[in-house]
């Protein structure tokens, strides 16, 4: 089953935080669109339960002054390295020095966040292509490294403090180059939650659920009312829990009568069996980016290869409280 993974630059989207946690950078020189960016020595995402032979990466990487670091992206070896040496930039690619280019080949820019776009085909060799701002700077294959990407797989980022990433985008299918994240607005919100006076919500019964009324009008003017829509992510964030008990939120769209809970209910279950173990916990916090990171859940909603952003319009999205 073809996956797509969106992220616009939350620590806690990554995956087993525990172990492999992230952190972000707030503000809008790291992500002129949401305001957030990760860093981390060691995070990674879960690629999904089956083989694959293509992989896409889309994600917008910020680059300073000057620097001395680089950032990783790899799974079965490192698909792609950019450093910095000062002011001097350089791209590799499969580790190999044919895949390689430095300086004003690289079409990065210092100071600015720059748009990073990778297709990896695997098989007999790993062959790849490498955009950046929209430019092709990397075009080759390394016969060395060969084979698929197995089931289970992970990909793992490397990314120093000083050169954060957001807006990311990760598909087993193609991710055109001018694909991007757009925050879909609501026109309303139903929800049997307390409303704060901040507007968040909060609730602690079993049942209990906030589901935002989706409005996509604003985005018409971008890309039109039949402008095509290829994932969906919905994330909370900050969500948090500030009870002594567990709390647990499922994902869950409203189509009309149609109710979709994600990634799809357990069954019969009770709620401490597999419809839990779909379920999110929420960390038990008051206070938001306390650790450098925001406390907050997403799901990768899957949309239909025709859905366009008129087919957003009335479509209800957001949590519900399943276990506590």
């Amino acid at each position: 089953m073809s996956f797509k993974i969106i992220n616009p630059g939350f620590g806690k989207l990554f995956y087993d935080y525990q172990y492999h946690p992230a952190y972000e950078r707030t503000g809008s020189l790291y992500n002129p669109k949401f305001g957030v960016a990760v860093y981390s020595n060691d995070c990674r995402i879960f690629l999904g339960t089956t083989a694959f032979s293509d992989l896409y990466l889309k994600f917008d990487v910020f680059l300073p002054d000057s620097s001395n670091n680089f950032l990783n992206v790899g799974g079965n070896g490192v698909f792609l390295q950019i450093t910095q040496s000062g002011t001097s930039t350089q791209i590799t690619s499969l580790r190999s020095e044919e895949l390689t280019v430095t300086g004003a080949q690289t079409n990065l820019n210092l100071n600015a966040v720059n748009t990073v776009w990778l297709h990896l085909s695997t098989g007999n060799s790993y062959q790849t292509t490498v955009m950046v701002n929209g430019a092709t700077v990397l075009d080759g294959e390394n016969a060395e490294m060969h084979g698929t990407f197995n089931a289970n797989s992970q990909l793992v980022f490397s990314i120093p403090y000083e050169m954060p990433l957001s807006n990311l985008i990760i598909s087993d299918s193609e991710i055109l180059p001018n694909e991007i994240i757009a925050l879909v607005d609501a026109s309303a919100v139903d929800t049997t939650m307390a409303v704060r006076e901040d507007g968040s919500f909060s609730g602690v019964e079993v049942g209990d659920y906030v589901l935002q009324v989706l409005n996509p009008a604003s985005l018409y003017g971008i890309f039109g009312a039949g402008g095509k829509v290829t994932g969906m992510a919905a994330i909370a964030a900050p969500a948090f829990n500030t009870g002594e008990d567990s709390l647990f939120l499922q994902c869950r769209k409203v189509n009309g009568e149609t109710v979709t809970n994600y990634p799809m209910d357990g069954g019969d279950d009770d709620v401490y069996g597999a419809e839990l173990y779909y379920a999110h916990e929420l960390e038990n916090t008051a206070s938001a980016n306390e650790n450098d990171y925001t406390p907050a859940i997403g799901e990768q909603i899957p949309v239909a290869s025709d859905t366009t952003f008129a087919d957003l319009s009335g479509l209800k999205l957001g949590w519900v409280i399943v276990g506590s």
